[in-house]
């Protein structure tokens, strides 16, 4: 676009000087100044933008919706969050992403544990289940692909929290676990 540009313009500024070259200079010196100025803008903008598009490209879809579907279970539990800054919402809701995707039962395994045992006020409640238990089960309706038994087990992890089931009103457990069954469908 900025080449063609130039190129008109070359041409246009050739056919105005030989007209006012000789009764106005000053004129032909103005109008070429003005047509340099002008065509800047535009390449600059062309360029920045297949930058942009080449550096910051938009991750599919199902991708960003575990990321935010992950995002959305960690950080919906404000008291707890000072025993949670060793791990970030984005980086957990990666590893859960690429445990779902390649069936690593053991990585499974550890992504789950790593989820459930941040919350170690909460650690009581939950001494019904462990960790190992809960992750070999979400492992299960992962490759199995059964919506129900994703749907019991994200409900498993996130009804386990009673003294923060209040600041969680908005969103109910089913809500997040058909949510999280369906990746790019709710998003």
């Amino acid at each position: 676009m900025k080449i063609n540009f130039l190129t008109n313009s070359a041409f246009f500024v050739s056919d105005l000087f030989s007209q006012f070259s000789n009764q106005n200079p000053y004129i032909f010196f103005a109008i070429a100044t003005w047509l340099i100025v002008a065509s800047f803008p535009v390449g600059v903008k062309a360029q920045n933008s297949n930058s942009f598009k080449q550096i910051y490209k938009k991750p599919p879809q199902s991708r960003q919706s575990v990321v935010e579907c992950v995002n959305s279970l960690l950080y919906r539990f404000p008291e707890t969050r000072a025993q949670r800054n060793d791990i970030s919402g984005e980086a957990a809701a990666y590893a859960c992403q690429r445990v779902a995707t390649y069936y690593e039962g053991q990585a499974v395994v550890d992504c789950v544990n790593s989820l459930l045992y941040r919350f170690p006020e909460t650690y009581t409640q939950r001494s019904d289940i462990s960790g190992e238990a809960a992750a070999y089960a979400c492992r299960r309706a992962t490759n199995d692909a059964q919506s129900h038994e994703i749907v019991n087990c994200i409900n498993s992890l996130l009804y386990r929290f009673p003294e923060t089931r209040a600041q969680r009103t908005d969103i109910s457990g089913e809500d997040a676990a058909y949510a999280c069954a369906t990746p790019g469908k709710f998003y």
